[in-house]
């Protein structure tokens, strides 16, 4: 899928400051088979009956940017974020640049507990994500 920024004028992201999220999209991410959220600028609320992925969103967002499993205290290990039944997930967040071509992070876990790191398509590592 290509980002954003690529499918939206300059125009669409009026009113976010740098580094605000433009797009978070799961596939296989816990509950969800497939997902894209596109927040606006200002205030965002996540709102829904319970059971309907309010929390797996924030989850996907703390992961997606790096952050550990035990931040979170929903699953113990990364295989515990992958849907059932299916042998990886994917979370890509695509962050705002106001000075060109927006950020995008995307991770990958597999069912084996491991993951890795892309920052603008390049595999990176963790520590390099954190530090972007």
């Amino acid at each position: 899928m290509p980002p954003l920024s690529q499918r939206t004028s300059s125009s669409g992201h009026h009113g976010f400051t740098k580094g605000a999220i433009v797009r978070i999209h799961l596939k296989d991410f816990m509950t969800y088979n497939e997902v894209e959220f596109i927040p606006g600028p200002n205030l965002n609320l996540i709102l829904g009956p319970n059971g309907t992925g309010k929390s797996t969103i924030v989850s996907a967002i703390c992961l997606g940017m790096a952050g550990k499993p035990s931040t979170i205290a929903r699953a113990s290990n990364l295989a515990g974020y992958v849907r059932h039944g299916a042998n990886k997930a994917t979370i890509s967040i695509e962050l705002h640049n106001p000075d060109g071509q927006n950020f995008s992070v995307a991770r990958e876990i597999t069912s084996e507990n491991k993951s890795t790191w892309k920052f603008q398509d390049k595999a990176v590592s963790s520590a390099q994500v954190r530090k972007k």
